[in-house]
């Protein structure tokens, strides 16, 4: 068994996007099996007794980004692709959430903000207040939200609760092939058929990851002249030439000058793609840029684990079938928080 991370830390919040584990349960379990999927998850979770816990749930209504509207496709729309819910997903949600809640885990929402622009919003006031914040997920734009300190401890991690993986600012670079602070423009410009965020046609990841490891951001790479495809093509020609004809002590100089040359070629070929879709790049960039300013209230007394009432958590248990759980239920005091953060007006 792999132990997270935050088990035994008192200064640690564990911050669960739990829209994302609504949706993974529902395409893990089906709608029959999803609330004791979800009451699997959460138990586990506690069972390694974090210090300090919160879901976070997307709004009940559209958010701003549904309304956005797409600069060249009519049609679109945000998170078009997935495959519609049945219509009790949602009322067995709200009986997930409530157990979460009978558990003293506070859930934080925002109307018209995703879970993700809350979890930003938490994460930042959390870490000014002192906290390391572990996000419990799997979203590709929330590992943009990592950090360590000077001396390389993960002071805000991912950590998948299927897997066990725990994700820091190293494991992001080799992941992803940029920073955390690239996350968002990498999504922006190879695009996320998750959410539909259309990002620049003909790029990938790959490729949009080295257009930022060559110019930083995406808006230093729009600024920047596209290099000129033939005269790479005339270099790259002379370069092979050289290697042919030129002294052989000098070769390995030279091949290493025509892989560059080619390497640049083909950057440049995307490069032109990014300038050509200029305002789709920049649309799809508010899409995946997350909002830390949502307008929420955070808990601060309420954050840590325990101090539930256990007759009610037990007697809803039994009204639902889950009479092992019932049994194991246990009260656990509600131990002071680590902190209290600041509130901003």
């Amino acid at each position: 068994m792999i132990v997270p991370p935050f088990a035994g830390d008192p200064a640690a919040l564990v911050v669960v996007d739990w829209s994302w584990w609504l949706n993974k349960a529902f395409r893990v379990a089906g709608i029959d099996g999803m609330t004791s999927t979800l009451v699997g998850w959460l138990c586990s979770l506690l069972s390694y007794q974090p210090a300090h816990v919160a879901i976070a749930l997307d709004s009940h209504g559209p958010t701003f980004r549904h309304r956005m509207v797409h600069p060249r496709d009519p049609e679109w729309r945000y998170k078009a692709g997935r495959d519609p819910k049945p219509s009790d997903f949602f009322a067995v949600s709200a009986t997930c959430t409530e157990l979460a809640e009978l558990h003293a885990i506070p859930a934080l929402w925002a109307e018209g903000f995703e879970a993700d622009d809350v979890i930003a919003t938490v994460t930042r006031k959390a870490r000014a207040a002192g906290y390391r914040v572990w996000i419990c997920a799997a979203d590709k734009d929330l590992h943009g939200l990592t950090e360590s300190s000077l001396r390389g401890e993960i002071e805000v991690g991912v950590w998948d609760n299927v897997t066990g993986e725990v994700r820091g600012p190293a494991d992001v670079e080799e992941k992803f092939g940029v920073t955390p602070a690239q996350v968002a423009d990498l999504l922006a410009i190879a695009g996320d058929s998750g959410d539909a965020v259309p990002g620049v046609p003909g790029v990938g990841m790959g490729f949009a990851a080295a257009l930022l490891r060559r110019f930083a951001t995406m808006e230093q790479a729009l600024a920047a002249p596209v290099d000129d495809a033939d005269d790479l093509a005339r270099q790259i020609k002379a370069a092979a030439k050289a290697i042919k004809s030129g002294p052989v002590h000098e070769r390995d100089t030279v091949e290493a000058i025509r892989d560059g040359l080619k390497a640049r070629k083909a950057i440049a070929r995307h490069h032109r793609l990014l300038v050509e879709y200029e305002d789709v790049a920049r649309f799809s960039r508010d899409l995946t840029a997350l909002d830390c300013d949502a307008p929420i209230r955070i808990p601060w007394e309420d954050l840590p684990a325990g101090g539930f009432d256990a007759a009610e958590l037990r007697k809803r248990y039994l009204s639902l079938g889950f009479t092992r759980k019932a049994e194991q239920v246990e009260r656990f005091p509600k131990r002071s928080p680590w902190a209290i953060g600041y509130e901003e007006i």
